[in-house]
């Protein structure tokens, strides 16, 4: 952008435009920001949504997509208006125009985006625990879906971040190059499951958990899970074994990584 890493006052002085400039791609980048944290995460979701068929899953699913939908569409909202007209944003000149507490937007956005990421991560967790399989396959299950959340660390350190930032310190060399790290984490997360070709070009049928924590060897034993779907009318139970289509995305997921 220009003016990111050099001081404001030297800014000022040698191209006083690229201010302008740098707070208008301020406004395009929490745009992209809030778009790109909300879609990825609910990329995430819609795999939890093909594995987790089970109800109660289903309706936490749900209510974590609406809470990811309702933050970003807050975030959008305070992105346009807390400043009128739209152009005060970066030209204060502007006779009549003003803003609104635009700290406190960053701060509390930041908060329901990190339950989000909690969410996220504490979905599965019951359902892995519950699963009838060996202590190594079940840190290997839990291995794979903690990486749907691993944006929460810079989602945390950031809305940490937006709590003790000095709004009056020299911003375009303090720039907060945290606030992109996020979304990259999560685009990172919803792509890993799909890159299982090239990680069987690279380990072949070997679990890269296994490699690195359970030893070489895959594992084969029969999973039970009891979350695939309900038990109709007039059947005596449903044990889902490690041939059935919901284990299969478990047992895939926890090779893809």
């Amino acid at each position: 952008m220009g003016v990111v890493g050099r001081h404001i006052e030297v800014v000022m002085m040698e191209a006083p435009r690229n201010l302008v400039i740098w707070h208008k791609f301020i406004k395009i980048e929490d745009l992209l920001i809030l778009s790109a944290n909300a879609f990825t995460k609910l990329a995430v979701l819609a795999l939890y949504r093909r594995i987790f068929l089970e109800r109660s899953y289903r309706i936490a699913i749900m209510i974590t997509e609406v809470l990811i939908v309702l933050t970003y569409v807050a975030g959008v909202l305070t992105s346009f208006f807390i400043c009128w007209p739209y152009a005060y944003n970066w030209n204060p000149a502007i006779e009549g125009g003003h803003c609104g507490n635009i700290p406190a937007s960053y701060c509390w956005i930041g908060i329901p985006n990190l339950v989000g990421d909690i969410l996220i991560l504490v979905l599965p967790m019951p359902a892995i625990r519950q699963l009838q399989c060996s202590a190594p396959v079940k840190v290997g299950l839990f291995l794979t879906f903690s990486t749907g959340s691993i944006g929460m660390i810079a989602g945390f350190i950031r809305t940490v971040q937006w709590f003790t930032f000095d709004w009056s310190a020299d911003q375009t060399f303090k720039y907060r190059v945290i606030c992109m790290i996020e979304p990259g984490f999560y685009l990172i997360a919803a792509c890993m499951l799909s890159l299982q070709p090239l990680k069987r070009a690279l380990f072949g049928d070997r679990s890269i958990t296994g490699l690195f924590v359970f030893g070489s060897h895959r594992s084969t034993e029969k999973v039970s899970w009891r979350y695939s779907r309900a038990v109709r009318p007039g059947e005596v139970g449903h044990v889902v074994d490690s041939r059935s289509s919901s284990t299969q995305q478990f047992l895939r997921s926890r090779d893809s990584v």
